[in-house]
């Protein structure tokens, strides 16, 4: 295979890793109180299925806090009568957000993220969701101060996500796109041995189908790093 026919090769498997990539961004995300959640131009996200008897729990382990949240219903927990999500400090509870003062945005990444306030204003909680074949609610920061940032990943949080039955045990949309790549990827190779093998009656190496081509991949692959660390610097020698 010439050279400029090699580099279009690349330049096709780079650009399906990228298509490969497990994207799920939106653009928009409009709150829907109904659903629990919010629509997107992809479909709804309703989080309705994830409201369970008891509250998802998280740790702040780092100032001995522990946080609870629901994301339908706002619930009681010690001396917090109506709360959506609360913290535990460690034995007073503190309301950071009622589902009366919920909304819903899209964050810097293109991921939907939901916003409580607590009752006296004080108080802000953000909860990013992240489509994901598991679920997870996990604290990640309080910046600025009074202002927590949670992470929630769930099936449920996929636009259009409904259920099959099996709970959250789905795989997301580049989880599927990867393994019908590999599978592709197996039966590239084993036709194409089959073909070299059949057809052109080639033996040895020459069995693996387009050889010289995956013979010259490491040898790119060296080439990209040398470049990469020297930052394209080429380097020259002088004869004695």
């Amino acid at each position: 295979m010439s050279s400029p026919e090699f580099s279009h090769f690349l330049l096709v498997i780079l650009c399906v890793f990228v298509l490969l990539r497990p994207c799920h961004a939106v653009q928009k995300c409009e709150y829907n109180a109904a659903a629990c959640g919010c629509m997107t131009e992809a479909g709804e996200i309703n989080l309705k299925p994830l409201s369970t008897s008891e509250p998802y729990s998280a740790d702040f382990q780092s100032k001995n806090e522990k946080f609870y949240w629901d994301p339908c219903k706002d619930f009681t927990l010690g001396t917090i009568t109506a709360g959506a999500i609360q913290v535990q400090v460690p034995t007073l509870y503190y309301d950071i957000g009622v589902h009366a003062n919920a909304g819903s945005q899209v964050d810097s990444q293109g991921q939907p993220m939901f916003t409580l306030m607590a009752q006296d204003g004080m108080r802000s909680s953000y909860i990013t969701c992240i489509c994901s074949g598991e679920t997870s609610f996990l604290f990640d920061k309080e910046e600025p101060l009074t202002n927590y940032h949670f992470t929630l990943k769930s099936g449920w949080c996929c636009p259009g996500h409904k259920d099959d039955g099996g709970g959250d045990g789905v795989l997301s949309v580049g989880s599927v796109m990867v393994i019908i790549f590999f599978v592709l990827l197996i039966v590239y190779f084993a036709l194409g041995t089959v073909f070299q093998v059949t057809v052109r009656k080639a033996g040895g190496h020459e069995k693996i189908p387009h050889y010289s081509l995956w013979s010259q991949l490491p040898g790119l692959i060296k080439d990209g790093f040398r470049f990469t660390f020297s930052c394209g610097k080429k380097t020259t020698y002088t004869n004695i």
